[in-house]
């Protein structure tokens, strides 16, 4: 069994090899012609793309790298599908390149300074995807130089996947789609440092997630698994990755869902799938001074089938 992640998600070690492979050309070439059987957008559908309302960007991830990225997308709605193909959690966190710099640049400059470059923005993306799971989100995006990145650590040794080489760039060109994501009726915010849910909240609905607050955040939503109590999967994520912990036999946590990083105002529409169960919902973005935002109140149990539910 694996043992989830837990401790500072952005945490970006200084490994400058590692992570600038993840933006080699030969992985970039590979990437944008989905042969693995997704659904990419390709030369052929950019013109009925750029007409659509949504479009549709459908890749995998594996232990670690991203297949079937599109070398371009066009501008508007991007709904983001990532099925996990690998054995550890994955995400598809999507990071804007600051204008004037090439991804080399800025993922260079990343990987000196051991962490995210002030000035980052983040449009969040499918979060929390379990091995043999699809979790999707949709986001705008504005025309410019974009990253799909996993900041997810492995349990084993506590690097991030970005540093084992998940990063796929790729290009936001000029579109016709609509330029506002077309919300859902219910609402999640996230603010400075709680999670802000609605009393009606349909957790079988579609939703939009924003961030509401000062800094990034993020929303996980993990089940508890059967026989499992909310504490014993807390304890699990709160693990520090690489810590040499042996995951608990029964495994607590029987899945995840949920919307990556995303920059103060940026909202993303998703359905977290969630069922009859305990769930625990969780922010591991770190604050400027190194402490998780869960350790700061961002995080809390949610019933589903209660009297919550």
């Amino acid at each position: 069994m694996r043992r989830t992640r837990g401790g500072a998600l952005l945490a970006v070690v200084a490994v400058g090899a590692l992570l600038l492979t993840g933006c080699s050309d030969d992985d970039s070439d590979e990437s944008s012609e989905g042969s693995t059987g997704t659904t990419a957008v390709t030369d052929d559908t950019m013109a009925d793309a750029t007409s659509a309302e949504i479009t549709t960007v459908a890749i995998d991830g594996s232990d670690f790298a991203y297949d079937g990225v599109p070398a371009e997308i066009p501008a508007g709605q991007v709904a983001v599908e990532l099925t996990n193909t690998g054995a550890e959690e994955h995400q598809a966190t999507i990071l804007q390149i600051p204008a004037g710099q090439t991804t080399e640049e800025y993922l260079a400059a990343a990987a000196a300074s051991g962490g995210i470059p002030d000035g980052s923005e983040f449009f969040g993306g499918p979060n929390g995807v379990e091995p043999g799971a699809t979790n999707s989100a949709t986001t705008v995006l504005d025309a410019g130089d974009y990253v799909f990145i996993c900041f997810i650590p492995s349990p084993s040794d506590g690097i991030p996947h970005a540093a084992k080489g998940m990063v796929a760039p790729f290009t936001v060109t000029e579109g016709e789609g609509p330029a506002e994501l077309a919300e859902e009726d219910q609402q999640i915010d996230l603010i400075d440092y709680s999670f802000d849910i609605p009393d009606d909240f349909d957790p079988s609905a579609p939703v939009t997630v924003r961030n509401a607050g000062e800094e990034a955040h993020e929303l996980v939503a993990y089940k508890v698994a059967d026989g499992s109590t909310y504490d014993d999967a807390l304890a699990v994520l709160t693990t520090p990755p690489g810590s040499g912990a042996a995951p608990p036999d029964p495994f607590p946590i029987a899945g995840g869902s949920g919307v990556a990083a995303m920059s103060p105002g940026v909202a993303n529409d998703t359905d977290l799938g969630m069922t009859e169960g305990t769930y625990v919902l969780i922010c591991f973005l770190p604050d400027a001074d190194g402490i998780p935002h869960f350790a700061k109140g961002m995080v809390q149990p949610f019933e589903v089938g209660g009297e919550d539910g």
